[in-house]
């Protein structure tokens, strides 16, 4: 049993380290983001997801540590979280405080990796906004004949405009 807590233990604390280094990233995409730097952002994005891959595997090696402390302790692997693990190791105060102290490392870590990315997506969403606004100011634009005055051929339309390369629905 020991040797299990070692390794949850152990597994916890680098999972932790990993999102910890996704802080930093995180910050950078929000930069990139702002200067709309698409190079940047596709960089961040892959090194990104290098260490998310590296979360996943260490997430399944500490699903398979939980499942083998589930069967020394007669428990069900499912329903066993963290918490429950660390509410068992009453009579072993020393795990108990080191499952407690990881826990809770790693809860205000994912925390904050949690805010970082939704201000990353407010910052993604503001961004498509903005693109939509320009989108449609080209569009109309492009649609109006370039003057608001009235004249005596003002039922005659402009061909030249619906020429400029404009969606064309009817193609």
């Amino acid at each position: 049993m020991a040797s299990l807590m070692e390794n949850l233990i152990s597994e916890l604390n680098d999972e932790e380290k990993l999102y910890r280094d996704l802080i930093p990233i995180a910050d950078k995409k929000a930069e990139a983001i702002v200067k709309n730097n698409i190079d940047d952002l596709q960089a961040i994005n892959e090194k990104e997801q290098e260490i998310i891959n590296r979360i996943a595997s260490l997430e399944q090696k500490r699903q398979e540590t939980v499942g083998n402390i589930a069967v020394v302790m007669n428990r069900q692997a499912e329903g066993l979280k963290l918490q429950v693990i660390i509410d068992m190791m009453q009579n072993q105060p020393v795990w108990q405080k080191e499952l407690k102290e990881i826990h809770d490392k790693l809860k205000k870590t994912v925390k904050h990796l949690q805010e970082v990315n939704a201000q990353n997506k407010h910052l993604i969403e503001d961004s498509l906004e903005m693109i939509e606004f320009n989108m449609n100011y080209i569009r109309s634009t492009r649609m109006s004949s370039g003057s608001s005055n009235y004249s005596k051929h003002a039922s005659a339309m402009d061909t030249s405009v619906y020429e400029t390369g404009a969606f064309d629905a009817k193609q």
